[in-house]
């Protein structure tokens, strides 16, 4: 009998380690206990439950703003498909989110619809994640009627023909989200043999699920040599390549000279952002050899003219400016030579302590109130203090917090380099 029990222990143990390893398409899903679970008929619940139904498998964050702007549809489609379909929501421990946070997120969903959010919810979750590894949420499983893994997908997939070809044991024929390691070039793999690689480009357009949004620079040896930029609007590729060869250069130094500009600058209506970058957006990762780092820019602004159906140049154009001058002695605005902050980017009584007037303007020219480039022509090179108690969401205002320190900011006219990016003659 003891030996017994030692194999049935072994038994137990070898099936729990299986059960953590990740799954592919096609495996069958081992029965997972689904503890922690809120808005269910009990406090846990077992996958195997909901065996003869298609369950969808919803991992979220209260920080996703995409994850939660799905969960709508999420809820109708539930109430559409009624007992042949079961959608849960999963919020994993690593997300940082907690009962309380949760529980608020439904207390305000709730206020603002009308009605409670009916998803089952597992909190805390860690078995999950480990069967359906994953880098990047919303991330969606699809597991079919008979307990099998048929698809990995993102919230575009969740449409009711697609539940009802998978109720139905039909093919599906949307793509699979494969996310991928950005830590890598884009699309490559453990293989690629990085010490040797003396060139690397890819360039796609439309949004791409399994990579994130946003850019991240690429080292070698301390040298930055790479830069990626991925689900990125192709304005904002060539705002960062035009930036990297003139640091100076700020957005409010461009000039559109496309007629239709509709497919490079986004909407400003924020529902209608999303449905266009899924077809605007594009991913760029180029690295170049360490000892051509100064070329990084200058190759990725020649990949954006050759290949994206644009072309961008710098061009001497005289333009309205916003111009720091010294109007008298700065003595208050010199530095009390304490650690350096920098709280420009607060709302209420932003500051900056022991940094330069580079930085002063770097801020101003991020004020969506101030539609022309600020130049620095103070030639103020010593460290500043400087404190806008009154903030700075008025020019005027601005202005007379300014004066105080000896500054001065007029409009005037300037010859700027300007980037002007054209649509090329025969693209679509």
């Amino acid at each position: 009998m003891r030996l017994c029990n030692s194999i049935l222990l072994l038994l137990c143990s070898c099936s729990s380690i299986l059960a953590q390893k990740p799954l592919a398409i096609g495996d069958s899903v081992p029965t997972v206990r689904l503890t922690d679970l809120v808005n269910h008929s009990a406090p846990s619940a077992a996958l195997s439950d909901f065996k003869g139904k298609l369950v969808i498998i919803d991992f979220w964050a209260t920080w996703c703003t995409s994850c939660l702007h799905a969960f709508g549809k999420m809820d109708s489609l539930q109430t559409a498909f009624g007992d042949k379909v079961k959608i849960i929501l999963v919020n994993t421990k690593s997300t940082g989110d907690n009962l309380s946070k949760i529980q608020t997120f439904f207390q305000k969903w709730e206020s603002r619809t009308g009605r409670p959010l009916s998803l089952p919810t597992v909190i805390n979750d860690t078995a999950l994640e480990k069967l359906f590894p994953h880098k990047l949420i919303p991330h969606y499983v699809w597991i079919n009627r008979e307990g099998k893994l048929i698809a990995i997908s993102s919230s575009d997939a969740v449409t009711a023909a697609n539940l009802q070809s998978a109720y139905n044991g039909e093919a599906l024929l949307f793509t699979m989200k494969k996310d991928q390691e950005a830590a890598r070039p884009v699309f490559s793999t453990a293989d690629l043999p990085g010490d040797k690689l003396l060139n690397y480009c890819v360039f796609i357009k439309e949004w791409f699920d399994g990579l994130p949004s946003g850019n991240r620079l690429r080292e070698k040896d301390d040298v930055i040599c790479g830069k990626a930029m991925t689900n990125t609007s192709l304005l904002d590729m060539f705002i960062a390549a035009a930036t990297g060869i003139d640091p100076s250069f700020t957005g409010k130094r461009l000039a559109l000279s496309t007629g239709d500009s509709s497919d490079l600058l986004p909407p400003p209506e924020m529902e209608e952002r999303e449905a266009w970058y899924k077809q605007h957006a594009f991913t760029l990762d180029l690295l170049v050899p360490a000892e051509e780092a100064n070329d990084l820019y200058p190759r990725m602004l020649e990949v954006l003219n050759n290949y994206s159906g644009y072309v961008g140049s710098f061009q001497k154009r005289k333009r309205n400016c916003w111009v720091l001058v010294k109007k008298n002695a700065l003595d208050r605005i010199k530095s009390k030579g304490k650690e350096t902050v920098n709280n420009l980017w607060e709302k209420e009584s932003p500051y900056l302590q022991n940094g330069t007037m580079d930085l002063l303007v770097q801020r101003l020219n991020t004020l969506s109130l101030i539609k022309e480039p600020v130049l620095n022509e103070t030639a103020y090179e010593g460290k500043i203090d400087i404190h806008f108690l009154e903030g700075l969401d008025n020019i005027k205002t601005i202005q007379k917090q300014l004066g105080r320190y000896g500054l001065a900011l007029d409009q005037q006219q300037r010859v700027l380099n300007v980037l002007v990016i054209q649509k090329k003659e025969n693209s679509n």
